[in-house]
């Protein structure tokens, strides 16, 4: 993700290549890499809808990160950014 000086930028220049990537509302895929202990897993699961979200865990080989890979239906480019945005101030999240 983008340094502070360049975020409001970054963002903008997102949004618009979501808004031309694909009919909206619409499904999105998303993927982050915690580490195995991080407190922030349930915290990014809290972000979706439960009946119109998919979510799959996989730990890495030597146990020390897991990656979840959520799609999640009837996201708008809006919410995908706010959901990067949310995420983003998670210290230690990787986002892909």
């Amino acid at each position: 993700m983008p340094t502070n000086s360049n975020t409001d930028n970054y963002y903008e220049q997102f949004l618009e290549k979501l808004i031309d990537s694909q009919p909206w509302p619409g499904p999105y895929l998303y993927k982050f890499i915690v580490k195995k202990e991080s407190p922030y897993l349930d915290a990014i699961k809290s972000f979706f809808s439960e009946e119109k979200t998919t979510w799959t865990e996989k730990q890495s080989a030597k146990g020390s990160y897991r990656s979840l890979t959520i799609l999640a239906s009837d996201q708008t480019p809006e919410s995908v950014v706010a959901i990067y945005k949310q995420v983003n101030e998670f210290k230690g999240v990787i986002i892909l």
